[in-house]
């Protein structure tokens, strides 16, 4: 559907030394899946945090981190042009992401955690400073937050810590482990029959040749206005449809049937695929990925209504 793949320059990250930036094959990264690349940049936004770095960086790399977590296709397969469009991914993290899985390369991680040691982590903590940081990681032999969460209940054997003490460093890890484990996602995002109006509209539109076109970025060297856009608003939400440009899409031809939805709410934004099914009882309908058993019910709603099946 669309021109040969046009190479982009690499980004660099100051952080991180150059290196070759070609995406792995999807068959090669798809075991590095989208949990262990959330869990990396956790550790990064850990790292900051104890390094005191600027508040809103940690929050950038927690937020990027939700974003991977919840995103419905596998980043591990995604140029780095690619993972830059995602909400919450800008050029910077998708730098850390793309060597992260070229090169299995922790070198941002392994570099904070060479400039932050285990006096950093627990002079987090309310009423803890470098002195009794020292103490608790002497005499309970802990090298993070995630160690003395599993030694909290010897912290009374530390020197100095008396009751108020122990009680103010319980209730400061346990905010901040909170707050960790607690992902930066919008609260809210639209119902999947939405999603499937939007999809619907979109393909229908396609069809009758009445939507714009827009020149992508990426796989376009030509650089030709083909791929048609929707824009739409429902129900609050401001929508861009467009079908998928992604060389995944390309490799399994789907670029004329996958439909990248992207929303925005209230400053709240969002993205979902929606493809066809080809496997299991939903072979041939339109389902969000990721919300399969959602799609499922909504077609199964449309078919005999809501209180003909069980929830």
């Amino acid at each position: 559907m669309s021109p040969s793949t046009k190479t982009q320059a690499p980004l660099q990250l100051s952080l991180i030394e150059p290196m070759e930036q070609t995406a792995l094959p999807f068959a090669a990264a798809e075991h590095l899946d989208n949990a262990s690349l959330a869990a990396h940049l956790g550790a990064i936004a850990d790292a900051l945090e104890a390094a005191r770095e600027n508040v809103h960086r940690v929050r950038a790399f927690r937020a990027a981190a939700a974003s991977v977590v919840d995103h419905p296709e596998p980043l591990a397969s995604m140029s780095r042009e690619e993972l830059e469009e995602i909400p919450g991914i800008g050029p910077r993290i998708a730098s850390v992401l793309r060597d992260h899985v070229d090169s299995r390369s922790r070198g941002m991680l392994e570099r904070l955690h060479g400039a932050v040691g285990p006096l950093d982590h627990l002079t987090l903590l309310d009423g803890v400073g470098e002195v009794l940081a020292e103490r608790i990681h002497d005499t309970l032999g802990v090298e993070s937050l995630r160690d003395l969460a599993e030694r909290i209940d010897d912290i009374d054997d530390v020197d100095g810590v008396g009751a108020a003490t122990a009680k103010r460093i319980r209730e400061s890890l346990d905010a901040i482990l909170t707050r960790r484990r607690t992902p930066v996602r919008a609260r809210r995002r639209p119902p999947v029959r939405l999603l499937l109006e939007v999809d619907e509209h979109y393909r229908r539109a396609v069809r009758q040749g009445s939507l714009p076109k827009i020149a992508p970025r990426r796989n376009n060297p030509d650089e030709e206005a083909w791929l048609p856009i929707l824009r739409t608003e429902l129900e609050g939400w401001s929508f861009r449809a467009m079908y998928s440009n992604t060389e995944l899409a390309h490799d399994l031809d789907r670029t004329d049937d996958w439909v990248v939805i992207f929303g925005e709410r209230d400053g709240e934004e969002m993205q979902a695929t929606v493809v066809t099914e080809t496997r299991g009882r939903m072979v041939g309908e339109r389902v969000v990925r990721g919300r399969e058993g959602e799609s499922r019910r909504h077609h199964l709603d449309r078919r005999v209504g809501p209180s003909s099946h069980a929830a």
